[in-house]
């Protein structure tokens, strides 16, 4: 994404002078934020009784969440008192951040409301920020909390062992930058142009996915063909439903070479662990793909051990610790005992078309996984798994259907990492004033 042609003209770089703790831009002011905003910490909790009144509530999710608060919002109803509904009801402009947090560096994080909202108020673990509209924009506090800089100060000041939380001071004292009023709204603009286009992108990601999983849904049992494969409009019922007349039913035994254990080289001996052949466990599937490889090992490990290294392209499967997490392997990797490795029969299914339909009812093996004590299936188990088969030239064709939407998604998911990336660097130069916005 690239700045606007009148958003070019806006910034310049800054002409610096010296100020009392830093390096300001002429004009700007650090100040506490008890300067310019009035503080308050929440404690409208999640019961409700029958003495108080129903109100919305604005909770800790729905800050840590989103950037914006805004009135299309799915608020949860509760109850406060009538001091709780005048003290922390929420008005247009108005801040909120997360007081506590399980780590300290994941402290004070911002969201603004932007909308006139009805009867919502801010829940527990919350301050509610009402900055003094004279003298800063809400929108442009609140990418100013979300700096780096400001966070840090948060987590330096925050203070528990298992939770943290920030006292009352500890807000009231965090400085922040204030410039000239006309240039924060300026500033608020612009970052809002990458927030847009950020909210933008994600929403379409989220349209594409709702798009994959019904084709997986309807293509992987043949509700919907494509007309060169159709020769009937007969279906049969079959274990798993309905299913068009002219696919098979079988299972996966009957379709696979063979099933191969993993297992892991002995962590006594270090040499095995220094090698250059990745090694993975369940914790490493992200997504349904290999997100990870936090090991390697040598081929002597190997040799020495039960793992089994499986070649690029084959299926891996989940079977322990994570039962429903699968992945083609990207390239050669060797398997702990949390995975099995599958090797289907290249005549009779293609190794894609088999990932897409264990991962569109992976529902199955989790279920199965349930009340055992290891949380996991066994070989035998796996290899009864039930699979509808059309031809080798239909399954092809919709694995590659798919396949193109999972990569469509992948690289919308890039443009959001690479949005947001040039957001932060943004907010780095406009919020420190190393680049200017013309007034």
């Amino acid at each position: 994404m690239q700045l606007s042609k009148s958003e070019k003209r806006d910034i310049s770089p800054a002409k610096l002078v010296l100020s009392t703790n830093s390096q300001l831009p002429e004009g700007w002011i650090k100040k506490p934020l008890k300067e310019v905003a009035e503080i308050a910490f929440s404690g409208v909790n999640k019961k409700s009784r029958s003495d108080e009144k129903t109100v919305r509530l604005c909770n800790y999710m729905d800050v840590y969440n989103n950037d914006y608060i805004t009135a299309d919002m799915d608020f949860m109803i509760a109850t406060a008192s009538d001091r709780e509904i005048e003290k922390f009801t929420l008005q247009q402009g108005d801040i909120i951040i997360t007081k506590d947090s399980e780590t300290p560096d994941d402290i004070g994080v911002p969201a603004v409301v932007v909308d006139n909202l009805d009867n919502v108020i801010c829940g527990y673990h919350l301050a509610l920020l009402r900055p003094n509209q004279n003298e800063i924009d809400g929108i442009f506090l609140a990418k100013e909390l979300a700096r780096d800089r400001v966070s840090y100060q948060f987590s330096r000041v925050a203070n528990g062992a298992t939770r943290f939380g920030l006292t009352t001071d500890a807000v009231r004292n965090v400085k922040v930058n204030v410039p000239p009023l006309s240039e924060q709204k300026k500033i608020a603009r612009i970052l809002g142009t990458w927030d847009r286009a950020i909210d933008m992108t994600e929403r379409l990601i989220e349209t594409k996915e709702r798009q994959k999983k019904g084709l997986m849904q309807q293509l992987l049992t043949g509700k919907v063909r494509f007309g060169e494969f159709i020769q009937s409009d007969k279906m049969q019922q079959s274990k798993v439903g309905l299913l068009p007349e002219d696919w098979d039913v079988l299972t996966l035994k009957k379709i696979c070479l063979k099933f191969s254990n993993g297992g892991t080289p002995s962590r006594k001996i270090a040499e095995y662990w220094n090698g250059k052949i990745p090694w993975i466990t369940g914790a490493d599937f992200l997504e349904q793909k290999i997100s990870t490889v936090r090991r390697f090992i040598t081929q002597g490990a190997i040799k020495a051990s039960s793992t089994n290294l499986m070649p690029k392209g084959s299926l891996l499967v989940v079977t322990r610790t994570g039962v429903g997490k699968l992945a083609l392997a990207p390239f050669d990797v060797a398997i702990s005992q949390d995975i099995t490795g599958v090797y289907p029969k290249s005549e009779k299914v293609d190794s894609e078309f088999l990932f897409w339909y264990l991962d569109a009812f992976k529902g199955r093996l989790e279920r199965l996984s349930q009340g055992t004590s290891i949380n996991g299936i066994t070989r035998d188990l796996l290899a009864k798994q039930i699979i509808p088969l059309p031809s080798l030239v239909e399954q092809r064709k919709i694995a590659a259907v798919l396949s193109a939407c999972d990569r469509e998604i992948e690289l919308l998911s890039r443009k959001v990492d690479a949005l947001k990336e040039q957001k932060k660097g943004l907010m780095q130069q406009l919020l420190t004033g190393q680049v200017r916005v013309a007034i």
